[in-house]
């Protein structure tokens, strides 16, 4: 019968994997050395309550959920597929909110899986001060990303051939919070301020239910057109919703390395 550590480090791996995170990465993220999480992984170290909440805080869960043995979220809560499927088609603002995390995770594991990339960091959600959904490190450089997901009930599908198929997405925060602009004044807004991000991810799920993105550089993001705004403030904030198409149009590109490479080589 295994330990009560080694239960607990088959834990932690189990979720540290599946948040597709290395042990260096978790190491950073939790300010642990990194020997220190392969001891516990293996089982062979009692790790502190205080370590449990920092790496609870690191994966972005509650430290409870690092306790839980490995049964299936669906053997925990006591439900069938059938019935989890019923609830998130019958309520589209939950099945939005349960897309947009996975849009997170799919591209999170797309840029592991490549060996260009040496690093990923996701901040947790309440870090006002990192608000970045995902950081990659490409050629040396951090490049910021902010994920966003088409509005289902916007997509409009063509049978006919060779008509694109269009849609929009809502790009910006969660909440109005207070942004500083270029002459120093400070406004509330729940727009996203130039410059804050690299580059614009947009999950296009919607138009054919494959696990696919549009990519952008943040600088050719059209600008607000929000009339409460001088037009000077309104030239750096990015405008809430925009639209896209399918095929890609500019400045949308469905292959993210090209303006990696493009924003190494001017820095």
């Amino acid at each position: 019968m295994k330990t009560i550590t080694e239960q607990f480090g088959e834990r932690l791996k189990e979720i540290r994997t599946q948040k597709s995170l290395s042990q260096e990465q978790l190491s950073y993220l939790a300010d642990i050395d990194r020997s220190y999480i392969s001891d516990v992984e293996r089982g062979a170290r009692n790790i502190s309550l205080e370590n449990i909440y920092k790496l609870a805080s690191a994966l972005n869960i509650p430290p409870y959920l690092l306790l839980l043995n490995s049964a299936n979220l669906l053997d925990r809560w006591d439900i069938i597929l059938e019935e989890l499927d019923e609830l998130i088609l019958k309520n589209p603002s939950l099945r939005g909110f349960v897309s947009g995390y996975l849009a997170e995770s799919k591209i999170r594991r797309f840029f592991k899986n490549d060996p260009r990339v040496s690093q990923l960091i996701k901040f947790d959600d309440h870090d006002r001060k990192n608000k970045h959904d995902l950081v990659v490190t490409y050629k040396g450089q951090n490049i910021s990303f902010e994920i966003k997901s088409l509005q289902t009930k916007t997509v409009r599908q063509s049978i006919l051939p060779n008509i694109a198929k269009e849609a929009s997405f809502q790009c910006d925060a969660s909440d109005k919070r207070k942004i500083f602009v270029s002459n120093g004044e400070s406004i509330e807004t729940t727009c996203l301020k130039c410059g804050d991000f690299d580059i614009l991810a947009v999950n296009l799920f919607a138009f054919n239910e494959r696990w696919e993105y549009a990519f952008a550089l943040n600088r050719d993001l059209p600008r607000s057109q929000h009339k409460k705004y001088p037009e000077e403030i309104r030239k750096q904030l990015i405008k809430s919703i925009i639209p896209i198409t399918y095929p890609l149009q500019p400045p949308f590109v469905a292959d993210p390395f090209v303006l990696l490479d493009q924003i190494v080589s001017e820095r």
